[in-house]
C-alpha cells in the first residue's frame, strides 16, 4: 500500500532520520529529515547485487550522472519507504529506488546504483534494488541498505524496520459520505466531509479533510478486532488535531461501507454541520 504516507503516517519517526548518508535530503509533512556521514567501510560484508548490463550501478551502468542540484537530497524510496515510514512487511518484495521530494511529491531518479544489505538470514537485494525479506524474519527486524550512487559519488543509507502485515476489512483509503447523529435520526451528509481516513496495514491511520500533496490533518495508531468491530485510535500527533476526538467504539465493512460507530473523529477546521456520533465512509 503506497502511503505518503506510505503505506505509514506523516509526522512518525523514521528510522532514516539518524543513518541517511552525507547531506540533509527533502522531507514530506511529517517533517523527517536526514543527515550524517557514511564511509566506505559502512558496505563492508554487506550482500551485494552487481550487473555489468547497465541496469545496476555496475561498471557497465551507462546512465548519466545525476543532476548536482537533487544529489544531496536523495533518499531511498519504495512503497511504503520514504520520509516519515520505512517500514517493510515480512515475506515481501519491494522495488527500492532513489528519489527525491519535488513540489511536495517524491520523484524517482534513474541512476547508476550498486544495492547492498547487512547480512541478514532470509535478507536480500537484487542489483536492480528489489529487496526480499522472508516468512521468517524477526518482527522487529532492522535492515540496513546501502545505495552506492555512481560508484561513491554519495552514499546513502536507509534503515527498514519488519513488521507483520495486520489482516483487518477496514484496511485502505475511504471517503466520508454520511455522519451518524448522536439522538438515533437519520444520517446527513456533512460539511466538510473528511476526504481521506486511511487505516494502513502496519497499524496506523490517518485523518485528513482536504487533501493536499502530502498534508494530513492528524494521525496515530489503531486495534481492530474483526471479530467483534471493536476500533480503537490512539491520535499520536498531527497538523491539526480536532479536540474532541473520541477512537473507541466499532468499525463494521458492509456493502463496500464503512460503518464507524460511537467513534468520533473531531470537528473540522470551520464546521457548517453540527458535531455527531459516527461516520460512514466508502
Amino acid at each position: 500500500m503506497v502511503l505518503l504516507l506510505g503505506s505509514g503516517c506523516p509526522g512518525t519517526t523514521s528510522l532514516d532520520d539518524t543513518t541517511t548518508s552525507d547531506t540533509t535530503g527533502g522531507s514530506g509533512s511529517g517533517g523527517s529529515s536526514t543527515s550524517g556521514s557514511t564511509g566506505a567501510d559502512d558496505t563492508a560484508g554487506s550482500t551485494t547485487g552487481s550487473s555489468d548490463d547497465g541496469s545496476s550501478g555496475g561498471p557497465g551502468c551507462e546512465l548519466p550522472p545525476v543532476d548536482e542540484a537533487v544529489v544531496d537530497m536523495l533518499y531511498v524510496y519504495g512503497t511504503g519507504i520514504g520520509p516519515g515510514s520505512n517500514q517493510v512487511a515480512v515475506g515481501s518484495e519491494t522495488a527500492l529506488s532513489l528519489a527525491w521530494i519535488d513540489a511536495g511529491f517524491p520523484a524517482e531518479v534513474d541512476a547508476c546504483v550498486e544495492w547492498s544489505v547487512d547480512p541478514i538470514e532470509g535478507v536480500s537485494i537484487d542489483p536492480q534494488g528489489v529487496l526480499s525479506v522472508g516468512e521468517a524474519v524477526p518482527d522487529g527486524t532492522v535492515i540496513t541498505v546501502t545505495a552506492d550512487l555512481e560508484q561513491g559519488r554519495r552514499l546513502i543509507v536507509a534503515q527498514l524496520e519488519v513488521y507483520v502485515p495486520l489482516d483487518s476489512p477496514i484496511l485502505g483509503l475511504w471517503t466520508e459520505v454520511e455522519q451518524l447523529p448522536c439522538d438515533g435520526s437519520p444520517a446527513f451528509v456533512p460539511d466538510p466531509v473528511i476526504g481521506e481516513l486511511v487505516f494502513d496495514d502496519t497499524g496506523e491511520f490517518s485523518v485528513t479533510w482536504t487533501p493536499f500533496e502530502v498534508y494530513y490533518d492528524y494521525w496515530g495508531t489503531f486495534t481492530h478486532d474483526p471479530g467483534t468491530g471493536a476500533l480503537s485510535l490512539t491520535v499520536t500527533g498531527g497538523n491539526y488535531v480536532p479536540p474532541d476526538v473520541d477512537g473507541e467504539g466499532t468499525a463494521t465493512v458492509m456493502d463496500g461501507q464503512l460503518v464507524l460507530q460511537d467513534v468520533w473523529l473531531g470537528v473540522a477546521q470551520a464546521p457548517v454541520t453540527p458535531p455527531a456520533c459516527g461516520h460512514v465512509f466508502e
